[in-house]
């Protein structure tokens, strides 16, 4: 149930793209995580990489996504 919770909640926050792609990106030339709102407003705002790459989230990344969501 928790996890149906949390999934909402991100998808709320930070869009979701088709079912058969990753939520959370990371770009190659800030290493910043890049979400679907992100993506769907133009990509990454550093505008050193283009290139996206799925994200592996850290312990604390996941804690900002879920309780800090304007840190990302």
């Amino acid at each position: 149930m928790i996890e149906r919770l949390a999934k909402k909640w991100l998808d709320y926050n930070y869009d979701n793209g088709d079912e058969h792609q990753y939520q959370f990106y990371r770009c190659d030339g800030c290493k910043g995580l890049v979400t679907w709102k992100t993506i769907r407003q133009g990509g990454c705002d550093c505008g050193l990489g283009r290139n996206l790459h799925p994200a592996c989230l850290s312990l604390f990344e996941k804690f900002k996504l879920l309780f800090m969501p304007w840190m990302v």
